[in-house]
């Protein structure tokens, strides 16, 4: 498993790390869209995220100051939206894969190239933290180049260097491509609405949704901090 730790303190953080390799990035087959289908299908006819998760989870993305509303919500709530209104996306089969556990949970979830996320291409032997933004910290999201600004937000990030992902958009220097073989998943969640348990049984199901939908020939999880009950 590659090294990610927390970096300082960030209260009721819970995260579940998916770690995949030899994955082949492709659209997804209709095993796995008939799963999102039925799966959006469910939450469009109820109340999603419930009230008590959808505040734990913005909670969790104040801790360090950060605004997590209008087009900072987390992206759990945008998935569950789209649900709602009909225009959930379909993008290949490791996002739609993230956004199946995503929707489920109603946790936010960054996927990321591994190998585009350490410092020199190909060599996935740097470390990764998981830290709050720094001030004045900011990075590209989109094709379009525009920019999100992660001072105070849980993020992802190099050790020692730059925020690369977080729960409400991923960075442009970490998105999949075709040429994608290994990838790193982060679920994020909060310890006032989610138990250990309920973690392990997230970060299995999205280890299998990429063994069975991209061909994952490898996989690890883990659960930080390791301590948690």
């Amino acid at each position: 498993m590659h090294d990610v730790r927390i970096e300082g303190d960030i209260p009721l953080l819970i995260a579940g790390l998916v770690e995949a390799a030899g994955i082949t990035v492709a659209e997804s087959g209709d095993a796995l869209r008939a799963k999102l289908d039925a799966l959006i299908a469910e939450k469009a006819a109820a109340e999603w995220p419930d009230p008590a998760r959808k505040l734990a989870i913005r909670d969790l993305l104040r801790a360090g100051g950060f605004k997590p509303a209008g087009r900072n919500k987390p992206a759990s709530e945008y998935l569950a939206g789209c649900a709602g209104k009909g225009t959930f996306p379909f993008v290949n089969n490791i996002v739609d894969s993230n956004n199946l556990v995503s929707l489920r949970t109603a946790f936010p979830i960054s996927v990321v190239d591994l190998d585009r996320a350490v410092a020199v291409p190909g060599d996935a032997s740097g470390g990764l933290v998981i830290r709050l933004g720094a001030e004045d910290e900011s990075y590209v999201f989109n094709s379009a180049e525009q920019v999100i600004e992660v001072a105070g937000l849980v993020s992802l990030a190099r050790a020692g260097g730059p925020a690369l992902a977080n729960p409400v958009k991923d960075s442009m220097l970490t998105k999949l491509k075709d040429d994608t073989t290994r990838v790193l998943g982060v679920i994020y969640a909060s310890s006032a609405t989610c138990s250990r348990d309920e973690m392990e049984q997230a970060v299995q199901e999205f280890e299998s949704l990429l063994s069975e939908h991209a061909g994952a020939k490898e996989t690890h999880t883990r659960i930080l901090p390791e301590e948690i009950a």
